[in-house]
């Protein structure tokens, strides 16, 4: 495969390059003077003697378990103790074995040094890469390290970083903290200002005697605005963060990406496969065009149909005769480098995620049958529909609308004189009312939701039922105002589950993120939170970038903020909220990547508590059918992202096959239709996590 023989050459340039630079470090080590002044004794260990072959593609836990299972000579003890120093120290690294640049002020992990140098070996051979390390582990410090390192070693700019609006923010933080030398400019804002940034990136900036541009920090839309002055720029680096947005290889930004001139280019993702492997190769055609050139032959090369057709077995078989996982493994290794945080030596606690079954309500299951049955009848009325409307002229026959049809014969139907308290009621809504008599019983309670009922996006009809009736018809007052009482908890199997998660969470000191994929959903929890009187503050895509600044800060910095209300499109990627310890996905996105991306916004280095992600299900409806759909989606990221042994044989099929098996959340349903105060206390239980952490720490 020629594909495969390309990567493999880079794969084996770069390992070389990985490896004079594992004996320069070693040399440096054993030549210095008082290497051995404060090293504790460190326990003898088995074990093989290449330890550091391939190492920037396997993280420093791994590494460190590894060696602690063989027996080392005094010369690899000492390395054993430079390359672990952060087990008691996490934030200190010896300069013996890695340097920190010069425009960087902090500390970084092991893993993070090592991060950047694996960076620094692809700009120096010319190649892009995805650094795809898990969300939390500091993707954003790893390039500012970089972007210190090409300063220090005199290499112009412009630098140029494209990220996603809600991202934008912490990146001017995280400058401003660990590198305040280094000239930023944010490019965003109306057209009248985006002329006089202009003016700000076309000024050569002096650090030490060395001129260079500037950084600029923009985001995803400016650029369409912008085309020809990002086009005339010569960029010496392009950064996408969550390169997840540039999956779709037909769109405009990435069209215009490719087009921009930039001598190297890097993509950030937590994320880098979602759903299938052209949206890689839309990433990969970016970073490297001239090796991934053609989408047709990667996927005729990779026909990853399979992994969403059939089962495991099926799928197991296939590998063991073609290779199909291990062969884009293979050509992915040099260009990849992708850490996650069990795996990497560090202090941030355990997370567990619970799928949290809630009921219908009564009005619920009304609304849910009637729409259900309705569908049903029409569907079946269609296929066994034979009516062809006539045709003279020889064209193709047209079947007629069996919804026409339908509306016919209801307009037709006289009105009932059960229904003559409602000769106010318009036509429409009367035959509405009749139409609805067909498929459930319709009452006082549930009248003015079925009338309400738009058939259009059906998908979404039934989850907004199953979410909150009042998305469908909010009842008024006698003001003529929205109510907001007990009957909007009442009416939602979901917010009387909240509701009494909310109540215990809140007295047990936790702070929570709610993410939810509907603003109109966000609205309704609001009015709830106000009758709560819980204190809260939200965020959604019209949330302007000054005030998500102050938002974040105002959540985190308070201790009586209780809630913050997310958008999970809009805030479920790169906000750093660690101060919350509990995540409640109110709606599950069919992308399973949109929910993971989310629940790292907590779970992430700076948290000091257990995290429990809980997301809300009604069982038996869309909910479930969202929540299957998108664990299915994550069988190929999981077989072609996760580590596997390097060798093909049976040890990799049988971890393979483990892969795929493997759930990261367990399920949790009442007995009643709303929690027991026992089932709830179970729900909320974290002792687990706690225990699991101490038994960790203890163990390392």
């Amino acid at each position: 495969m020629h594909l495969l023989n390309k990567s493999k050459f880079f794969a084996s340039h770069i390992s070389s390059k990985i490896d004079d630079m594992e004996k320069k470090f070693e040399e440096e080590y054993e030549n210095s003077d008082d290497v051995n002044e404060n090293i504790p004794p460190v326990r003898k260990m088995k074990g093989r003697k290449d330890k550091y072959k391939d190492y920037a593609y396997t993280d420093v836990k791994k590494e460190m378990q590894i060696r602690k299972k063989r027996k080392l000579n005094e010369k690899e003890n000492k390395m054993e103790f430079c390359n672990d120093s952060d087990d008691q120290n996490p934030n200190a690294i010896d300069s013996n074995c890695f340097t920190v640049p010069k425009y960087f002020v902090g500390q970084l992990r092991n893993y993070q040094l090592k991060g950047l140098e694996w960076l620094k070996c692809l700009y120096k051979n010319g190649l892009g890469g995805i650094l795809a390390d898990e969300m939390g582990l500091g993707k954003t410090i790893q390039v500012i390290a970089l972007f210190c390192h090409l300063i220090e070693t005199q290499q112009p700019g412009p630098y140029l970083i494209i990220a996603p609006l809600s991202t934008i923010p912490n990146w001017l933080t995280e400058f401003e903290k660990f590198a305040p030398e280094l000239p930023v400019v944010l490019f965003y804002g109306q057209e009248k200002k985006r002329q006089e940034l202009k003016n700000k990136i076309n000024i050569t900036h002096i650090i030490n005697n060395f001129k260079t541009k500037p950084i600029v920090i923009t985001s995803y839309e400016t650029p369409l605005f912008e085309k020809k002055f990002m086009c005339t720029n010569k960029w010496r680096y392009v950064v996408v963060d969550e390169g997840q947005r540039i999956k779709n290889y037909r769109c405009q930004l990435i069209e215009l990406l490719k087009k921009m001139p930039s001598m190297n280019r890097l993509i950030l993702t937590g994320t880098p496969l979602q759903n299938d492997l052209s949206e890689l190769w839309s990433i990969l055609n970016f970073l490297l065009p001239d090796i991934f050139d053609d989408l047709d032959t990667f996927e005729s090369w990779f026909d990853a149909k399979e992994l969403h057709q059939k089962g495991s077995e099926k799928i197991l078989k296939q590998e063991e005769e073609k290779h199909v996982l291990w062969s884009l493994r293979e050509i992915l290794k040099p260009f990849m480098l992708r850490r996650i945080k069990t795996e990497v030596c560090l202090d941030i606690p355990p997370k567990k995620e619970i799928i949290v079954y809630a009921p219908l309500t009564k009005l619920q299951h009304n609304l849910y049958n009637a729409v259900l049955n309705y569908d049903i009848e029409m569907l079946s009325k269609i296929e066994k529909s034979s009516d062809i409307l006539p045709t003279v002229n020889g064209e193709r026959p047209k079947r007629q609308c069996i919804l026409r049809k339908q509306l016919k014969n209801v307009q037709n139907k006289s009105i009932n004189t059960e229904f003559q308290e409602l000769d106010t009621m318009d036509l429409q809504k009367q035959n509405n009312v009749l139409m609805w008599k067909q498929y459930t019983d319709v009452t006082e309670r549930n009248r003015d939701f079925l009338i309400n009922i738009k058939f259009g996006n059906r998908g979404m009809m039934y989850r907004k039922i199953v979410n909150h009736p009042y998305l469908i018809h909010w009842p008024k007052d006698g003001t003529g105002l929205p109510e907001v009482d007990n009957n909007l908890i009442r009416s939602s199997g979901k917010l009387l589950v909240l509701d009494a998660m909310l109540e215990e969470l809140k007295k047990q000191g936790h702070k929570v993120l709610l993410f939810s994929t509907m603003t109109m959903i966000l609205d309704v929890i609001e009015d709830y939170l106000t009758l709560r009187n819980y204190n809260y503050v939200r965020l959604d895509g019209l949330t302007k970038i000054e005030a998500r600044k102050t938002k974040i800060d105002q959540f985190n910095n308070d201790p009586d903020m209780f809630m913050f209300l997310i958008s999970t499109r809009a805030g479920g990627v790169g906000l750093n909220l660690a101060s919350a310890d509990t995540v409640i996905i109110y709606d599950s996105d069919w992308n399973p990547q949109v929910d993971i991306q989310a629940s790292a916004r907590c779970h992430r280095i700076g948290q000091t508590r257990p995290v429990v992600i809980y997301r809300l299900c009604t069982k038996g409806t869309v909910d479930e059918m969202i929540i299957n759909r998108a664990e299915a989606k994550r069988v190929l990221e999981k077989c072609v992202i996760s580590k596997l042994p390097k060798f093909l044989g049976k040890e990799s099929l049988l971890e393979l096959k483990k892969i795929m098996s493997s759930k990261d959340y367990k399920v949790v349903t009442s007995k009643n239709e709303v929690f027991t105060k026992m089932e709830l206390k179970n729900l909320l239980d974290r002792s687990d996590l706690i225990i699991n952490n101490c038994d960790t720490q203890n163990s390392e």
